[in-house]
């Protein structure tokens, strides 16, 4: 995994690369997000524009924190998951380092 924005030219997508097929994001500039199942099927996907060092681009994940914060409502993503997403990042990490697959533990 890298994540760097220390290159040259910036870019902004991500290839992740899993058992059984990789998911690319922000690298077909029609279809930002593709998902290719067993390296032989993909499936094509439009999603909302991307935030880049010359225009960002509201993600809304902070206005429905400060919202549920005002309003008194449960968050739209509850910490668990941000902590589960947490552990594959650093699993990823340690895989790299190590060269294995590391099995991804949420705690629970």
């Amino acid at each position: 995994m890298i994540a760097s924005w220390s290159y040259k030219k910036e870019d902004n997508s991500t290839m992740i690369y899993c058992q059984n097929g990789v998911i690319e994001l922000y690298r077909n500039p029609e279809f930002p997000l593709v998902v290719h199942h067993n390296w032989q099927e993909a499936e094509y996907y439009k999603v909302g524009k991307k935030s880049t060092n010359v225009e960002q681009v509201k993600s809304g994940v902070v206005d429905a924190f400060v919202e549920a914060i005002v309003e008194n409502k449960p968050v739209p993503i509850p910490g668990e998951e941000g902590y589960k997403a947490l552990a594959a990042v650093i699993a990823c990490q340690q895989a790299a380092e190590v060269g294995t697959v590391i099995k991804v533990s949420t705690g629970a």
